[in-house]
Parts: structure tokens; C-alpha cells; sequence
């Protein structure tokens, strides 16, 4: 087994623009990794109640709020590791990001097999939370 492949991760995306979440989600189960797809804040707060997550990736700018609030209730969750997204650019905003516990901020547009690489790179030597009912309790959340 190739070490700096992680093995399979659950990973919960959070953004409201559908196209592109589809694309995102497609790489990432691609890489062999477990997706869950929520498209706003209160969703995403259900979805790492119910299920474990390893990585959260989120756009900051969504509908309803930032994707930073999301931030502390991951951690508190045991996510090991978020990855940030967005489309303004702005390098205070990355700053901020990492400030507030982003491990890794990308501007949009951004390549899907950046934030696979992301995640992968993300995820070597971190061991996988333990499965809990991803698949039905976070499908209910959206």
C-alpha cells in the first residue's frame, strides 16, 4: 500500500452551488473517499452530529452565513482536518480563515483534483474516526 494515500475518508462538503459541489463530490468519491453533500449551514450542523466525518471541506460563503461557523462544532466532532473554500480571493480572507482553524484555504475557481489532492495530503498518518451511520442520517439532513 502506497503510505502517502490515506485510506478511504468520510468527508462532508458544504456548498450551496450544486454544479460545482457535484464535480467536487465526484473527484473525492473517485479517490475512494465517502462524500456527504449538504448545501447550507443548518444541514452540515446535523450531518457531524449524526455521522463520523474526517474532513470537512466548505465554502465560507453561504447562503444563511459563513462556513468558518462550522468550524468549531467539526473540531468539537472530532474532524481532523478543514479544508476552506472561496470565491472572493482576498489573502485577508485566507488569514483569516486559518486564524479561525482552516488547515487549508483555496481560492475558487479551484480544480476537484486540488481539493482531492488537498484532502489526500491532508489525511497521511491520520488514523479514520470510527464509522458511524453516515449514509442514512446525513442523506436526511439535506
Amino acid at each position: 500500500m502506497d503510505e502517502r494515500r490515506p485510506d478511504r475518508r468520510a468527508v462532508l462538503l458544504v456548498d450551496d452551488h450544486p454544479v460545482l459541489a457535484d464535480l467536487v463530490a465526484r473527484a473525492l468519491t473517485g479517490a475512494g473517499h465517502t462524500v456527504a453533500r449538504c448545501g447550507n449551514l443548518v444541514a452540515a450542523r446535523e450531518a457531524l452530529e449524526a455521522a463520523a466525518v474526517d474532513v470537512l471541506v466548505v465554502e465560507e460563503h453561504l447562503a444563511g452565513g459563513s462556513g468558518r461557523q462550522l468550524f468549531a462544532p467539526a473540531r468539537a466532532a472530532g474532524v481532523a482536518a478543514i479544508v476552506a473554500t472561496s470565491a472572493r480571493g482576498c489573502p485577508q480572507e485566507q488569514v483569516a480563515l486559518r486564524r479561525a482553524g482552516a488547515d487549508r484555504v483555496v481560492d475558487k475557481p479551484v480544480p476537484a483534483s486540488r481539493i482531492v489532492e488537498l484532502v489526500n495530503g491532508l489525511m497521511v498518518g491520520v488514523p479514520a474516526q470510527l464509522p458511524r451511520r453516515m449514509d442514512k442520517k446525513i442523506a436526511q439532513a439535506r
